[in-house]
């Protein structure tokens, strides 16, 4: 089979991670791999070695920029050229170029909305496997990411009404149905949540499909952690303003630490040079400090904190995303960690890491929710979902004329905190 991966939105390693994962799963079967992606130097950093194909994928160019932070997913769709039927023609009609080019059997789609609309004009089987944040539930209007607007139903349904208004053109002119909801318009022939249900960035969702978290955290440099200290801290955190406050208010705490600072430039190393601080802009094998981690300070990225909820350890998220604050929100409740918001480190940061350090409930309660999963096993998940990819072409064919959008029964399972699902 030929397989193309797409990824089409969204920034960092997080997207990638995921389907280097199945990709790799994918030629140990013999299949026919291809990449399109949003950006070729990550897709450099991640594939080279390995030897995968990659492309470009379609996207706008010269666009306006977004006037104000994005209420729902609908905004983000809007701002992806979903709102410009010209523009969404484009972005079509180039997936379809690529489609025509590599002839792919079936397109698993990560955070590739465009991609989704041209698979499903062109009766391309295609394979939704999300992390949570880029499948909204099937409600109309889709929930609103920043509740503190007070934004009314009504004014949501306004930019919903746009971009389906704008995808229903492009299916007219293809000779296809439109959709009465925008929720019918973003599915895919099958759609897999590669979470789990307690990070599922929108909290109360029915009928999802839970496979568990995919991420790597066995590539990268092996660091030990430095000797002496009264605990041990993971920190991966872009370098800015606030890098140097994490650091050396972990260090005054008394912490061996560990920090994966990509792309800084050695300047804060410099300054806080000191034995119990070892620094990586290089990718950390993380699961080698796993084991002996105490507290861990990210930004809340999907993997990393599904890797950490794995392991039990307790956490501090520094979100700098919408979906990384979404994914903070669920840390907090679940009582694993806490937050703090970018612009109150000076004061917020100090008293959560003094917090962590203190109370014992946050460790209790992160080990107590990652017994809940230690049967859980990624190598099992994968199989199950390249098996799934695998029957999708055959099952999309037979269903195409039926109502039903479950996938084939034997994969319908729910990720369960035991087991595994795909």
């Amino acid at each position: 089979m030929r397989i193309l991966l797409a990824w089409e939105l969204g920034g960092g390693l997080g997207h990638m991670s995921i389907l280097v994962r199945v990709a790799r799963r994918l030629r140990l079967r013999e299949h026919d791999v291809l990449f399109a992606v949003k950006d070729v130097g990550t897709a450099h950093l991640l594939l080279d070695a390995e030897g995968f194909r990659y492309v470009q994928c379609p996207q706008t160019q010269g666009s306006a920029k977004r006037k104000k932070e994005p209420a729902g997913f609908a905004d983000i769709l809007a701002g992806a050229g979903f709102a410009d039927s010209r523009v969404l023609s484009g972005l079509v009609r180039s997936w379809q170029n690529l489609f025509g080019l590599f002839g792919p059997d079936a397109v698993v789609i990560q955070y590739a909305p465009s991609a989704l609309v041209a698979a499903r004009l062109s009766g391309v089987p295609c394979l939704g496997l999300h992390t949570g944040f880029e499948a909204p539930p099937e409600n109309e209007p889709f929930p609103c990411f920043r509740p503190w607007l007070g934004l009314t139903r009504e004014k949501l349904l306004e930019t919903e009404r746009v971009v389906l208004g704008t995808i229903n053109d492009i299916r007219k002119l293809h000779g296809s149905a439109g959709f009465s909801r925008l929720w019918q318009a973003m599915k895919c022939d099958s759609n897999l949540l590669a979470t789990f249900p307690e990070f599922d960035h929108y909290q109360g969702r029915t009928g999802g499909r839970y496979i568990g978290s995919l991420f790597m955290n066995d590539d990268g440099v092996d660091i030990r952690w430095p000797d002496g200290g009264d605990f041990r801290a993971f920190v991966y955190v872009k370098p800015d303003s606030g890098t140097t406050l994490i650091l050396k208010t972990l260090l005054e705490r008394g912490a061996s630490v560990v920090a994966f600072i990509p792309g800084h430039n050695g300047e804060t190393k410099h300054v806080l040079r000191h034995a119990r601080l070892r620094i990586s802009s290089a990718r950390i094998r993380l699961s080698s400090l796993l084991p002996d981690m105490d507290l861990s300070v990210t930004h809340a990225n999907h993997g990393t904190l599904s890797a950490l909820f794995l392991a039990g350890v307790p956490m501090v998220t520094i979100p700098t995303t919408i979906e990384q604050w979404m994914l903070s929100v669920c840390v907090k409740r679940l009582g694993i960690g806490m937050s703090c918001m970018r612009n109150k480190l000076p004061t917020e940061f100090p008293q959560a890491v003094e917090r962590l350090c203190a109370e014992t409930a946050f460790q209790e309660e992160a080990a107590r929710r990652a017994a809940l999963y230690a049967g859980y096993d990624q190598g099992h998940v994968l199989d199950r979902l390249v098996t799934t990819i695998e029957r999708l072409p055959e099952w999309s064919r037979n269903t195409r004329d039926a109502t039903s959008s479950e996938p084939p029964a034997d994969e319908d399972r729910r990720t369960n905190r035991k087991g595994n699902g795909a």
